[in-house]
């Protein structure tokens, strides 16, 4: 438990800040520190949080040429933020007043992402995961317009992170950013970019079973998407192309090979092609 300073009257002179600097900031809660003092060895020095008590604290010895250093390394006791600290000289039972105090920034880290990893394809209800600092709170946006919030969640104890989208994105390359938050300290990511998928197209007929040579393949499809039928083989067969109308439906005439033929279609948007439709098996007169 954190008790109060002793209340007697000091009797040494305090020691002095150099580094850190009102204003500074860091990436990091490991916080190099440094001073002069007007004493010399035995005397040490303390740094604590500007707040009246005793914990956490560092102590330093002081140098013969009167100089003092070290790191302070305070964990969960420095939070993200502004920080405030002071030190106080120390010699057997007698100390200082406190130093002027130093105000510092420890900045949060951006969070991490994982999945989708950058340049890589998703599903349109994509799942962002990530890494991050934990009990953060992490908020998933359109890059070019943040206001656009994909989703949001915490950062576990485990450093994890995940968060769905709470919309289809539209097909296409995609930029996302992520805002980590805590203690009102806010950090941002760079844009984070990878492709989004169309859905796979449905092929609604003919029903697989026995076709004439030249036959005419129906199905739906995402707005706006150009359809592709391929004969699956080794290689497979462009068979033809076609487009969807206002109603999402999409309609290719074709000529299949005599024999057994398999068929599948793959939609195209925005440069991105979706996964192949589920495949419809033919005996070709």
């Amino acid at each position: 438990m954190n008790k109060p300073r002793e209340t007697k009257a000091p009797t040494l002179p305090p020691p002095t800040i150099r580094f850190p600097k009102n204003g500074d900031e860091f990436p990091s809660k490991k916080i190099p520190v440094s001073g002069t003092s007007t004493l010399k060895t035995p005397a040490k020095v303390w740094v604590y949080v500007h707040e009246g008590w005793w914990e956490p604290n560092s102590q330093f010895e002081v140098k013969e040429d009167g100089t003092w250093e070290g790191i302070l390394d305070w964990k969960f006791a420095m939070p993200y933020g502004d920080n405030s600290i002071v030190a106080r000289h120390e010699r057997g039972m007698e100390y200082s007043e406190d130093s002027a105090p130093v105000t510092f920034t420890v900045k949060l880290p951006a969070v991490e992402f994982i999945l989708p990893a950058e340049n890589e394809y998703a599903n349109q209800g994509v799942l962002f995961t990530g890494t991050g600092q934990p009990g953060a709170q992490v908020t998933v946006v359109m890059a070019d317009d943040v206001s656009k919030v994909l989703g949001e969640g915490p950062v576990y104890s485990g450093s994890d992170w995940a968060v769905s989208a709470n919309i289809a994105l539209e097909p296409g390359r995609t930029c996302v950013k992520a805002r980590s938050r805590i203690n009102n300290e806010t950090s941002w990511t760079d844009p984070h970019c990878f492709f989004v998928r169309p859905p796979e197209p449905l092929i609604q007929s003919p029903y697989s079973g026995e076709v004439e040579s030249r036959v005419e393949i129906r199905g739906l499809g995402y707005p706006g998407a150009t359809l592709e039928i391929w004969l699956i083989g080794n290689p497979s067969i462009s068979l033809g192309k076609g487009t969807m109308n206002e109603f999402r439906e999409w309609k290719i005439p074709v000529q299949l090979p005599a024999g057994n033929c398999v068929i599948e279609a793959i939609q195209t948007f925005n440069g991105v092609a979706s996964n192949p439709s589920e495949s419809r098996t033919y005996q070709v007169k």
